[in-house]
């Protein structure tokens, strides 16, 4: 019988079938990696300040990580949804975060420049 499991993990292998212990810790990190997301939506709005405050280069360096990041989650979500592996809730879940991310980092930006803008003329002001 064990060879049987063992012909049967090959073949699926074979085959590009990941068991279900690999498709358990994919979909594991898949939804760790929604949560860390979720928490980015957190830090904008708790920390602005302080992201606002970010030399450019440090500033872009941490827009250009998320946008990676939702990037990537974006992909994988595709390709877990394609092989249809997605359920849903996860799915709807996925895309609002995404959404989220995407309007929170513009509004963002945009009050970041009012930020900067007004420093800048405070300092012209001294």
């Amino acid at each position: 019988m064990s060879s049987d499991s063992h012909l049967s993990a090959i073949a699926a292998r074979h085959l590009g079938i990941a068991d279900a212990s690999e498709r358990r810790i994919e979909r594991a990190r898949f939804v760790a990696d929604i949560n860390d997301l979720e928490l980015r939506l957190a830090i904008i709005d708790d920390r602005f300040e302080r992201l606002a405050s970010r030399s450019d280069e440090r500033y872009q360096d941490w827009r250009r990580d998320t946008a990676t990041k939702c990037r990537d989650l974006a992909i994988r979500a595709r390709s877990l949804e394609d092989d249809g592996r997605l359920e849903a809730h996860l799915r709807r879940q996925v895309a609002a975060v995404l959404v989220t991310i995407r309007a929170r980092v513009a509004a963002l930006d945009a009050r970041r420049s009012v930020l900067l803008d007004r420093r800048s003329r405070a300092r012209v002001e001294s």
